[in-house]
């Protein structure tokens, strides 16, 4: 999501932009959740919502494994790996304070909250972040003051240990470490409640145990030959199948609903089959648009909860099927028109 290492301009990877709006654009779809109201279970909606949203998982993997990669040139040299990384870490840090006090202003649905009157939950929100932030400070980092913003502070760690990894050259060990932090990960949440499941609080199973996998799997792309976009193309299907078919599989087999299964095996090959598709065309390179529009995701990714909250009342208006998959393409193109203005304010250094 990040992304100071791809060059504006004619340098820029086009199939990399135009999938990290596809990116954006699941992520939305991820947490607007449609059709989940219970008059769509057991229907072809249903089905429809359980593929959109298993596609979509893909997204997250994506932007950390485009993170690695590109930071592959800062770790060229092992002595002075934590030196070159550092403005990157900073960057992701100062987006995370300035977001997180932002948010610590409203509560979810916080519109709707002010149309009706209601501004109890405005305070609570506020008290229940402090004392989160008092009696848990880990939990907090990741807990923060709205649902997505984990991907920050997840983001920094998992960059910081990398570095650090190749600093000491420990490279291997930090692959294989991050393996073992993604096992635990999928039995703490994906795989929770068949009988290898471990009792995990879920925000440090986020901060803690996705990103260094994935970061990783970037970094390691960046430093061997590209594969074929054949090859791109065959990894990532395999990894979409295999992750809808262990959705189904806990959801049938143990009750696990898919729309709270993330991380499983399959998420793996799926992001990295996607980001090495985005790689494997070096030379398509100079679209501006696209461009723009790429360098907006990180944009869009901090902006949509609070646009999501601005339109519910707009849903609530008209709601049925068609405003279901309508919604999260509104919340979409609201916040990309809201960051392609900001950016032309002075403003501009909260989203780039």
């Amino acid at each position: 999501m990040t992304h100071s290492d791809q060059k504006s301009g004619s340098s820029r990877l086009v199939i990399i932009d135009a999938l990290r709006i596809l990116a954006a654009l699941a992520i939305v779809f991820i947490h607007a959740k449609p059709y989940t109201d219970s008059v769509y279970d057991n229907t072809a909606y249903s089905v429809v919502r359980d593929v959109i949203i298993q596609f979509s998982r893909f997204a997250v993997p994506f932007f950390f494994i485009v993170a690695g990669y590109f930071l592959r040139r800062r770790l060229d040299t092992p002595e002075y790996a934590l030196e070159k990384t550092w403005p990157y870490i900073r960057r992701i840090i100062w987006f995370y304070l300035i977001w997180s006090a932002l948010y610590l202003c409203f509560p979810p649905h916080w519109f709707t909250l002010l149309l009706v009157g209601n501004i109890k939950p405005f305070y609570w929100h506020l008290y229940n972040s402090f004392k989160l932030l008092t009696e848990t400070p880990v939990v907090f980092l990741f807990k923060s003051t709205s649902v997505h913003l984990w991907f920050l502070p997840a983001l920094a760690i998992a960059v910081s240990a990398l570095a650090l990894a190749v600093r000491y050259r420990l490279g291997m060990f930090f692959m294989v470490s991050a393996t073992g932090l993604y096992a635990m990960g999928m039995l703490s949440e994906a795989y929770s409640r068949t009988p290898l499941g471990l009792a995990l609080d879920s925000r440090l199973v986020l901060g803690f145990c996705y990103a260094p996998l994935f970061v990783g799997l970037g970094w390691w792309v960046a430093g061997h030959a590209k594969v074929s976009l054949t090859t791109a193309i065959i990894i990532a299907g395999f990894g979409f199948a295999l992750q809808l078919f262990e959705a189904s599989w806990l959801a049938r087999e143990f009750g696990q609903s898919m729309l709270v299964t993330s991380y499983v095996f399959g998420t793996v090959p799926f992001g990295l089959g996607l980001a090495m598709l985005g790689l494997s065309r070096p030379a398509w390179r100079g679209n501006p648009t696209l461009s723009r529009l790429g360098g907006m995701t990180l944009g869009i990714y901090l902006i949509h909860i609070w646009v999501k909250s601005l339109l519910q009342p707009v849903k609530n208006m008209f709601s049925g099927p068609f405003m279901e998959f309508a919604f999260p393409l509104l919340i979409f193109c609201v916040s990309l028109l809201l960051v392609l203005w900001l950016s032309r304010t002075r403003y501009h250094r909260l989203f780039a």
